[in-house]
């Protein structure tokens, strides 16, 4: 045990002029049973502990970062539980899911539910935290907002804003495609319907 700081640990593969070495940290099987776990933690501290980071190499184009749960063949496959940590004297921490910007087109970020071959889809639950049963406080709020630009879905918005309806091009993309919110009006659910059966011309673009 050091006074001041603690020794570090730093295993690293070999470069490499085509490819570089790997690293591979696994547990072992278990035959019968259940397989071992691999834990990374990083220490307490009396201000902070300290902090986890997985990141891939810059280059050209940089690696992917994969988090994911196995397969399994005869029961429920495992889950994959993104959280931070409780708070009893200050606010808890935040998840931010973001991603990087680019001087031509940026990446999206897409949340879907599971498909089944038969039974019922994943859900996709999107709620804010409430005040604990006997509290006082207010509940968080929920926000969705679109990026401003040119013909992009800030636009679509002003548009609904204005008229009351979505653009023509929006309601022949859920002709074609469908997707349509549950809670769209009957109105529009209709029309889009009859756009999809062939009963109903497309509206002219704007």
């Amino acid at each position: 045990d050091g006074t001041s700081t603690g020794g570090s640990v730093r295993v690293s593969a070999g470069s490499g002029v085509a490819t570089g070495g790997s690293v591979e940290l696994s547990s072992g099987s278990g035959s019968a049973g259940v397989g071992g776990d691999v834990t990374i933690a990083t220490g307490s501290g009396s201000s902070s502990s300290g902090a986890v980071r997985i990141a891939t190499g810059g280059g050209d184009a940089s690696g992917l970062v994969s988090v994911s749960s196995g397969s399994s063949s005869g029961a429920s496959s495992g889950s994959v539980d993104v959280s931070s940590g409780a708070s009893s004297g200050s606010a808890a921490g935040g998840i931010r899911v973001s991603v990087g910007t680019s001087d031509v087109s940026s990446g999206g970020v897409s949340i879907a539910g599971g498909d089944v071959s038969s039974g019922v889809g994943g859900d996709v639950t999107v709620s804010a935290g409430s005040v604990l049963s006997g509290r006082s406080g207010a509940g968080g709020s929920v926000a969705v907002s679109a990026g401003a630009g040119a013909g992009g879905v800030a636009s679509i918005f002003d548009h609904v804003i204005a008229t009351g309806e979505p653009p023509p091009a929006v309601l022949q993309h859920f002709a074609e495609h469908g997707g349509l919110p549950s809670f769209a009006p009957a109105a529009i659910r209709n029309q889009v319907n009859e756009m999809a059966s062939g009963d109903c011309a497309p509206p002219a673009s704007e």
